[in-house]
């Protein structure tokens, strides 16, 4: 029997290879259907213990953490998670990187992937995923530029040529920042960003707040800049398994 491991790295290792595809797509639809529904059942029931639990600890040892990309979203619309989401988004400054990852990893959460942009041997970039009670956490780090932006850079893992095995694509964002502000969300203080509703159009276009099922990040005009591959490609690790 083919394990599920096995599924999942052939389709990874294959994806570009339309024969592959053909073969083994209805294989690798079914396999991945039963696990988002797994993933998203799990996160309904652990997803605000999570949040409560990062917040608490962010808290104590004060690290300022918010809500990003579609956990902000879901929270400034709908106040409540979005239907499909099965992880959650933050935001943190990425000098508080060393600091957050100490007290995660002390406080019961797993490291399961991080991006690392390195220049003259030093991080200057990060993305990170966690595990908490099998619910996945994605933390997006900022630099502060001047009084009212930041800098985010997000990252895509490159499969589709050897040479670039472990490395990722790297896309930047500058975004309107204004500082923070707590909100209560699923009966948690949570920190968002102050200037929200300009915040998320700057995500998802302007019409943000009407829910759109088929939303493709790439077909919607926004602040995306893609860093040339040649110019600069990201470190890729993944240290547990992650998502399916």
């Amino acid at each position: 029997m083919i394990s599920k491991k096995s599924i999942s790295s052939f389709a990874k290792r294959f994806q570009n290879n339309k024969l592959v595809r053909v073969l083994i797509g209805p294989i690798w639809r079914r396999y991945y259907h039963i696990e988002r529904k797994k993933q998203i059942k799990n996160f309904l029931h652990n997803g605000v213990t999570l949040l409560k639990e990062i917040n608490s600890l962010c808290s104590r040892e004060g690290i300022k953490i918010w809500l990003e990309f579609g956990t902000l979203l879901g929270a400034y619309r709908e106040n409540d998670f979005i239907k499909h989401d099965y992880d959650i988004d933050m935001g943190a400054f990425f000098k508080d990187k060393e600091k957050l990852e100490e007290c995660l990893l002390s406080n019961g959460f797993e490291l399961l992937r991080e991006f690392r942009i390195i220049e003259d041997g030093k991080m200057v970039g990060a993305e990170q995923t966690y595990s908490y009670k099998a619910v996945m956490i994605d933390i997006f780090y900022f630099h502060i530029l001047g009084e009212d932006k930041i800098k985010l850079n997000s990252f895509t893992p490159i499969f589709d040529d050897k040479k670039y095995e472990g490395r990722a694509e790297i896309r930047e964002r500058i975004m309107p920042y204004s500082g923070l502000k707590k909100i209560l969300f699923k009966g948690i203080e949570c920190y968002i960003p102050k200037n929200t509703s300009l915040y998320l159009s700057k995500y998802y276009g302007e019409n943000f707040m009407i829910p759109d099922p088929n939303y493709d990040y790439r077909k919607v005009k926004s602040n995306i800049k893609y860093i040339d591959r040649e110019v600069q490609t990201a470190e890729y690790e993944v240290r547990k398994k992650l998502y399916i």
